[in-house]
């Protein structure tokens, strides 16, 4: 167990260190009235698609060298892309319901934990009933005692039941270095097909396999 301080100065601090987050979500809001459009209420849920939008836009207008590998069965393959490629290969991530809209606030539950042994925060959502096409969605934190916490990952698992094929993603996004996807498509009478893709753009060459 960590102690009750660390866990309340974390989170109470978590809620001011990310108002840069809200308040770009505010700008859109206010955009989609001037539009004619009338916004939805939003809840505190973190913002989890609107930083995967900004980490997407950074690369973007980055000159990063973008290398995407994938695996289908035992078979990889590696090629560089072009940066006018990257936002459809993140598509998964930008497809995803963003669970700030008012109407996920009774449909999802947050859990927020803290580990003083390994110094990191988490925070996490998880649907409360079933057919929600979101199952996980949480976000791992390096707080510091500065204050400057530092976002480390987004993990995301969504789950569609379509036609005579149950689709399952797991999605993970490490900060500002790559993102890796698993897609998993289950039909009945026959095996499992798992298509494996990773996206490298910033990743420490100690890190790289």
């Amino acid at each position: 167990m960590y102690p009750a301080f660390w866990r309340d100065t974390f989170f109470k601090r978590y809620s001011f260190n990310f108002d840069a987050m809200k308040k770009i979500v505010s700008i859109l809001l206010i955009a989609a009235v001037i539009a004619g459009c009338k916004p939805e209420k939003q809840n505190d849920f973190f913002p989890v698609l609107s930083f995967i939008q900004s980490q997407v836009k950074h690369v973007d207008t980055s000159v990063y060298a973008i290398r995407k590998i994938t695996k289908t069965d035992s078979l990889y393959d590696t090629v560089y892309i072009k940066r006018e490629e990257f936002r459809s290969e993140a598509a998964d991530f930008l497809n995803i319901p963003d669970l700030t809209a008012g109407r996920y606030t009774k449909k999802y539950e947050e859990r927020k934990n803290y580990e003083e042994d390994l110094n990191r925060a988490s925070i996490a959502y998880y649907p409360l009933k079933k057919g929600m096409e979101i199952t996980r969605e949480e976000v791992n934190i390096i707080p510091t005692p500065a204050g400057n916490d530092k976002i480390r990952s987004i993990y995301i698992e969504t789950f569609r039941d379509v036609k005579d094929s149950i689709i399952t993603k797991k999605l993970y996004w490490q900060v500002d270095e790559s993102f890796k996807t698993v897609t998993i498509i289950q039909k009945e009478n026959q095996p499992d097909k798992v298509f494996q893709k990773e996206v490298i753009w910033n990743k420490p060459a100690e890190s790289n396999e």
